[in-house]
C-alpha cells in the first residue's frame, strides 16, 4: 500500500513536467512498478485464500476441533505446489526497486525543471533589459527627420524578442538561449543605428548653424569694410559647409562628421579673425580719438595765452581762434509819427466865483512809437550746427566739427588750410572732403571746392 502510495504521488509530479518526454518517461516507470506491485498483491491473495479454503475443508471433514490442524495442513499443501516464500520476498523487493528507480528519475526530471526555470528567469531578465534599452531610442524624431534606418532597426528588434519570448514556453534551453542571444544582437544593432544617425543629425545642425554664422560673419565684414581680409575665409568657410553636405547621405557617418568638424573649424576661425580685425579697428579709431583730443588741449593752452595755432593764423595775421561773425545791424527807420488832431476845448463862461489864476487843463501829449530793432539772420537759411551737419550727410564727424566749431557762425571762418587739415585728422575720404568744402562755401566761408 505504501508503496502504491508513492506511485501515486509519483503521476502527480508527472502530470507537473515541462517536457513531454520526461512526463512520459515518468509515467511509464510508475505504471512498471504499479504492475509489478500488482503482480504481487495478487500472488499474495491467492496464497491467503487457497489457504483458507483448505482449512475450512479440512475443518469439515475431522470435526470442528480440527480447524487449527487442517490450517497447517493447508500450508503445507501450498508450499509443496507454490513456490517458496522467499521467491515472493524477492519478486516484492524486485517491485519496490522499481519504485525506488521512479522516484530518483523523478528527482533528476525535478532538478532539470528547476535549472530550466532558473535560465527562463535569466532569459527573461535579459529580454526585460533589452527592451529597456530599445525604449530609449527616440523613433519618432528619426521619423520627423525622414531617417528609416532607425525604425526598421527597432521594429526587426521587437520582432527578435518576441520571438524570444515565446520560445521561453519550450523545455529545451538551448533554443531559448539561441533566441534571447539574437534579440540581444538585434537590439545592439537597433541602438548603433541610431547612435550612428544621431551623430548624422547633429553634423547636418552644426551645419545649419555655420550657415547662420557666415551670414552674420559677411554681414558684419561688410560693415565694418573687412572684405580684402575676412572675404577670403567667408569664401573657404562656405565651401567647407557645402563638401559636408555633399557627404550628408555616406553609409560611413565618420566621413560626415568629419567634414562638419572642417566646417565648423574653418567657420570659427573666420569669426576669430572677425573679432581680431574688430578690435584692430577700435584701437586704431581710439589712437586716432586720443591724437585729436590732444591736438584740441594744444589748442586750447595755445588759446589760454601761448599763442594761436597755424590754422588760425591767415597770411602771417593771428586771427582769433572762434570770432563770431557779426551781422551788421541795418537801422531801422521808424515810422512817420501819427498827424495829431487839435482838441477844441469849450470856453467855461466867466463866473465871478471862477478865480482869474486858474490855468486852463493841459493838452495830452503825442505818444512816440518805439524803435523796432530785428535780430541778425541766421547763416544757412536758419540751420543750426546740428541741423546743418544732418542736411549735409556729415553725421560721421560730427564730433570732431562740435569740438572745432560752437555754431555756424565759426565755421564761416575756416579756410581751405583748415578744411584740409580737419579732414585729414578725420580720415574724410576724398569725396566727403569736396562735399564738406562745398558746404563750407554756402555757408560764406572763403574756401575754394
Amino acid at each position: 500500500d505504501d508503496a502504491y502510495s508513492r506511485c501515486k504521488a509519483l503521476r502527480t509530479i508527472a502530470n507537473g513536467l515541462y517536457a513531454p518526454r520526461d512526463a512520459e518517461g515518468l509515467t511509464d516507470a510508475c505504471v512498471e512498478a504499479e504492475s509489478k506491485l500488482g503482480a504481487c498483491r495478487t500472488e499474495l491473495l491467492t496464497v491467503a485464500a487457497q489457504w483458507d479454503q483448505g482449512a475450512l475443508a479440512l475443518s469439515g471433514s475431522q470435526g470442528p476441533h480440527s480447524l487449527r490442524k487442517g490450517a497447517m495442513q493447508s500450508m503445507k499443501n501450498i508450499s509443496s505446489k507454490q513456490d517458496t516464500h522467499e521467491h515472493r520476498r524477492a519478486r516484492l523487493d524486485t517491485a519496490l526497486k522499481s519504485v525506488r528507480e521512479a522516484e530518483a528519475l523523478s528527482q533528476k526530471m525535478l532538478e532539470r525543471q528547476r535549472l530550466l526555470d532558473e535560465a527562463r528567469r535569466e532569459f527573461q531578465a535579459a529580454l526585460d533589459a533589452a527592451s529597456e534599452r530599445l525604449a530609449i531610442i527616440p523613433v519618432e524624431q528619426f521619423i520627423i527627420q525622414g531617417i528609416r534606418a532607425v525604425p526598421d532597426a527597432v521594429v526587426e528588434a521587437r520582432d527578435a524578442i518576441y520571438e524570444a519570448q515565446k520560445t521561453l514556453q519550450g523545455s529545451d534551453s538551448a533554443p531559448i538561449k539561441e533566441a534571447v542571444t539574437n534579440a540581444q544582437a538585434s537590439v545592439d544593432k537597433a541602438l548603433a543605428r541610431a547612435e550612428s544617425e544621431a551623430l548624422r543629425l547633429r553634423a547636418m545642425t552644426d551645419l545649419d548653424e555655420c550657415e547662420k554664422t557666415l551670414v552674420q560673419i559677411g554681414h558684419e565684414v561688410r560693415e565694418g569694410g573687412f572684405e580684402e581680409r575676412i572675404g577670403d575665409l567667408l569664401t573657404h568657410g562656405e565651401k567647407c559647409v557645402q563638401d559636408a553636405r555633399a557627404v550628408a547621405d555616406a553609409p560611413d557617418v565618420a566621413t560626415l562628421v568629419r567634414a562638419a568638424r572642417g566646417a565648423v573649424d574653418a567657420v570659427n576661425h573666420a569669426g576669430e579673425q572677425l573679432e581680431k580685425a574688430q578690435a584692430q579697428k577700435r584701437a586704431e579709431e581710439k589712437a586716432r580719438f586720443n591724437k585729436l583730443l590732444g591736438r584740441f588741449q594744444r589748442m586750447d593752452e595755445a588759446n589760454s595765452g601761448r599763442g594761436v595755432p597755424k590754422f588760425a593764423q591767415r597770411n602771417g595775421v593771428q586771427k582769433p581762434l572762434f570770432k563770431v561773425k557779426r551781422v551788421s545791424t541795418v537801422p531801422v527807420e521808424a515810422p512817420p509819427p501819427e498827424p495829431i488832431q487839435p482838441r477844441i476845448v469849450p470856453k467855461a463862461p466867466k463866473s465871478p466865483l471862477t478865480p482869474r489864476n486858474v490855468s486852463p487843463p493841459d493838452t495830452p501829449a503825442a505818444t512816440t512809437p518805439a524803435t523796432v530793432t530785428k535780430a541778425p539772420p541766421t547763416p544757412a537759411g536758419g540751420h543750426t550746427l546740428d541741423s546743418w551737419i544732418a542736411a549735409k550727410n556729415l553725421g560721421k564727424y560730427a564730433s570732431q566739427l562740435h569740438d572745432l566749431a560752437g555754431d555756424l557762425h565759426d565755421l564761416q571762418e575756416m579756410t581751405d588750410q583748415d578744411a584740409d587739415e580737419l579732414a585729414q585728422e578725420c580720415a574724410m575720404p576724398k569725396l566727403a572732403a569736396r562735399r564738406f568744402k562745398k558746404a563750407l562755401l554756402e555757408l560764406g566761408a572763403p574756401v575754394h571746392p
